[in-house]
């Protein structure tokens, strides 16, 4: 198992970002836990996504036309 983990840094990082594009009456409104737990789980959904991409193969096999017609059409 990986040890994939937001960092304090990272999340207040997102957080300012948030904050500058929102307008101050809004950011009153809203829930505000909630937005860092959201913060934190869409960094650390894209840290799962580029770790598995950085550790896939990435390699295209060869098929021919004919060979993805007839997987299409299972």
């Amino acid at each position: 198992m990986e040890s994939i983990s937001v960092g304090k840094e990272e999340l207040e990082s997102a957080f300012d970002t948030y904050r500058q594009n929102v307008k101050l009456e809004k950011l009153k409104e809203i829930d505000l836990n909630r937005v860092v737990r959201n913060l934190h789980e869409n960094i650390l959904i894209d840290k799962v996504y580029r770790f598995l991409y950085d550790n896939s193969s990435k390699t295209i096999e060869d098929i021919k036309f004919e060979e993805i017609g007839e997987t299409i059409s299972k």
